[in-house]
């Protein structure tokens, strides 16, 4: 919801032009990309509402970040790794005494 200013939203059905009044919904995943933008020199103050309190996954295409919520945790895209990176020879990493107990 935007309570005051005006800004541009780009979204997968191009850019407009929002302003105060302006209600705005975005879908879940990528149908609801969005990115919101003030190109003016007046504040833009908008309230940004959920409907679900759970992690959330966020990429920035135009700067490589990825951001999970609500943790703020940002990574940058080019670090992605395998899943199974670092798993090699697990079994050399447990405590002796419980690897004897099968």
């Amino acid at each position: 919801m935007i309570l005051e200013g005006e800004g541009t939203l780009s979204s997968p059905v191009g850019y407009q032009t929002i302003s105060k009044g302006d209600i705005i919904f975005f879908e879940e995943g990528s149908s609801g990309t969005h990115q919101l933008y003030n190109h003016s020199d007046s504040n833009l103050l908008c309230i940004d509402m959920r409907t679900k309190a759970n992690i959330d996954v966020c990429e920035y295409p135009d700067s490589g970040k990825i951001n999970i919520l609500p943790a703020m945790d940002i990574f940058e895209e080019g670090s992605k790794i395998s899943y199974f990176t670092g798993e090699e020879d697990v079994r050399a990493k447990w405590p002796k005494k419980i690897l004897k107990k099968k």
